[in-house]
């Protein structure tokens, strides 16, 4: 199928969740856990209005992760199972799985 080898792109937004303020002072007063750096309802990545980097994947395409194969991939090559590799940390990625690109997507 032609569609199946066709790039995709997906946006990300990264969002502090409001719930883990909560969870983490009720974590770290136990005494087995430290406080998250996370603040709630802070964007800390908005794809969006990251266009040079998401959607060209410029600052990263010359990073040691994404010029050699196999690095950082999401999925085992020797299982059959490769789903995609996190760098270069862009929107584009070739997968025909709808699941499995977001779930890249995600990490990335």
């Amino acid at each position: 199928n032609n569609e199946d080898s066709l790039a995709k792109f997906k946006n990300a937004d990264v969002i502090g969740h409001p719930g883990g303020a909560t969870f983490s002072q009720f974590a770290s007063a136990s005494g087995y856990a430290c406080p998250g750096a996370a603040t709630p309802y802070m964007p800390y990545l908005l794809s969006t209005l990251d266009t040079v980097a998401w959607r060209h994947g410029v600052p990263e395409s010359v990073y040691p992760e994404a010029l050699i194969p196999g690095r950082r991939e999401v999925g085992g090559l020797f299982s059959g199972d490769m789903w995609g590799s996190v760098y270069p940390r862009s929107g584009f990625i070739h997968q025909a799985d709808d699941y499995k690109a977001a779930a890249v997507i995600a990490q990335r």
